[in-house]
């Protein structure tokens, strides 16, 4: 594997300064904002990643609206209880990206992030407490607890 500081020497090589790759890197939450968002947000995000898997990431965000719309703004509490027969009323609206394993784990996940919420009182808790040396370890219980979040999916 190579170490860090090399990968960081290549990306200063390539993009002309340290503050040029500093400048292209995301903004990191902190644990209070992380603390303050519901945990339909973070449903809503790992959907939304999950049905940006394998498609132009542009065509997924333009659809997002009426994906909020259809799935009751990604409230858990809701979307555990949705029938295959919702489900299949889903599939066959031409707004949303009509994939059925993907459209089957949003029910999952919604239960995953019940249990997560349950156990550390929301997925913003969870996430702010989660030890920042271990970010492998967060994507493997991703991986294991969630549906379709293997993968780049759980990780991004």
């Amino acid at each position: 594997m190579t170490p860090f500081k090399d990968l960081l020497a290549l990306a200063v090589t390539r993009k002309g300064s340290l503050k040029a790759v500093k400048g292209q890197l995301p903004t990191v939450a902190d644990a209070g904002l992380l603390r303050s968002r519901d945990d339909a947000f973070y449903l809503s995000a790992l959907t939304r990643r999950i049905f940006r898997a394998g498609l132009k990431h542009s065509l997924v965000d333009n659809k997002w609206p009426a994906f909020e719309e259809a799935f009751f703004g990604f409230d858990p509490e809701k979307l555990v209880l949705m029938p295959d027969a919702m489900l299949d009323e889903r599939m066959q609206d031409t707004r949303l990206i009509r994939h059925w394993g993907k459209m089957k784990a949003i029910r999952h996940n919604a239960q995953l992030v019940l249990d997560l919420a349950e156990e550390y009182g929301s997925v913003g808790n969870w996430l702010a407490d989660w030890p920042a040396d271990d970010t492998v370890g967060m994507w493997l219980l991703l991986k294991k607890r969630g549906k379709q979040l293997g993968g780049n999916s759980g990780a991004a």
